[in-house]
């Protein structure tokens, strides 16, 4: 019972960590379709710049600056989910290190535990044994007793002792 609740234990971790993957996986979805719309968004502004260079000069440095700001963020966020993808995989790894030494714990439990049952199983077939052999004694003693007690006959009483009233 002890380690079925291990078990549920274990299996809750698990989905608890399922979970954090899943939210990661779709923070990162985000963050990968933020710098898309980011990328189109600079993408249409460059073509227009090139459209429009001789007229809005000036606005290249401006979209020059937020280009560098966009790639700093993004470089940020690489950085930030390659290292979340680290700290998970270690996070993965202990969690299977810890589940697989419950799991050989819980076997080593299961083998003794059949090891005990297996004695018990002997132990009983021995006394199961000794009680038939008991009781095979028993009926055939209480026979022998039947039949003594059928050949047994009283002394009789000798007529001259007995007396009259």
């Amino acid at each position: 019972m002890r380690y079925e609740n291990d078990i549920n234990n274990l299996k809750q971790q698990v989905d608890i960590l399922q979970r954090e993957l899943g939210q990661e996986a779709e923070h990162k979805k985000f963050l990968h379709l933020r710098f898309e719309e980011e990328q189109a968004a600079h993408t249409l502004s460059q073509q227009n710049f090139a459209a429009e260079l001789q007229v809005k000069k000036e606005k290249n440095k401006v979209i020059q600056e937020e280009l560098e700001a966009i790639k700093f963020s993004h470089n940020q966020m690489s950085k930030n989910y390659e290292s979340d993808v680290v700290n998970l995989k270690q996070q993965a790894k202990t969690l299977q290190d810890r589940t697989d030494g419950e799991i050989q714990a819980h076997k080593a439990t299961v083998a003794n535990g059949w090891q005990v049952i297996n004695t018990l199983r002997a132990e009983l077939e021995e006394v199961k044994s000794q009680l038939n052999f008991e009781i095979s004694r028993n009926l055939k003693l209480s026979k022998e007793l039947e039949a003594a007690k059928d050949d047994y006959q009283p002394p009789r009483k000798k007529a001259g002792h007995a007396k009259m009233p």
